[in-house]
């Protein structure tokens, strides 16, 4: 019973994965572990010009949302990863797919997680 289940969900992570081949960045990320750690709290939605504008600023995003949080499609999933290292999440959270394959472990959404 378990195995079909299994099986679609690791074709699911292998479309995801493929999926991600972004080259928008030649040198990713390579500071991001020096970055500041920043806790951003009452944050509804996730966009690219956000992002960048974190990532300018050399922070590290620990995300508390308490209503519905959105992130956008224009969001780039390794910029994603490496300024947001974790999201805490009280209402739904609707992301991209290649968002969310990336960075799941990063997640807890009380409200259920809902892709795109």
């Amino acid at each position: 019973m378990l195995i079909p289940r299994i099986t679609d969900t690791l074709r699911t992570i292998a479309r995801g994965a493929s999926a991600t081949d972004s080259k928008l960045y030649s040198t990713p990320f390579a500071d991001a572990e020096s970055r500041e750690v920043v806790v951003e709290s009452g944050v509804i939605e996730i966009n690219r010009n956000l992002l960048e504008s974190w990532y300018s600023q050399g922070k590290k995003i620990h995300v508390k949302s308490y209503t519905n949080l959105t992130v956008k499609d224009d969001v780039d999933p390794a910029l994603f990863d490496a300024v947001v290292e974790r999201i805490k999440c009280y209402g739904g959270l609707r992301i991209p797919t290649e968002v969310f394959t990336r960075v799941s472990h990063k997640i807890r959404s009380m409200g259920g997680v809902e892709t795109y």
